[in-house]
């Protein structure tokens, strides 16, 4: 399972969420925290396009051609 943060606008360091990769993605939003600190849902967008573009070269660089780890029943 790759993860990646979402920062905050001026803040990378402050997450605002998390894209976590699969089949079908899913973003986790801090609500409050992206009020305080501005990030649009134009600007959690593109971070979640770049941020899984990277996921994407990490994957490729850690895994070449060979699959992933498969998750078992019941983990």
């Amino acid at each position: 399972m790759l993860v990646r943060k979402i920062g905050a606008p001026m803040q990378p360091e402050l997450a605002v969420g998390a894209i976590v990769d699969g089949e079908t993605p899913e973003l986790v939003i801090n609500e409050d925290i992206a009020r305080h600190t501005g990030a649009t849902q134009e600007y959690i967008d593109e971070a979640c396009a770049r941020e899984l573009a990277e996921i994407e070269r990490r994957r490729t660089r850690y895994l070449a051609d060979r699959r992933g780890p498969t998750r078992r029943a019941g983990r």
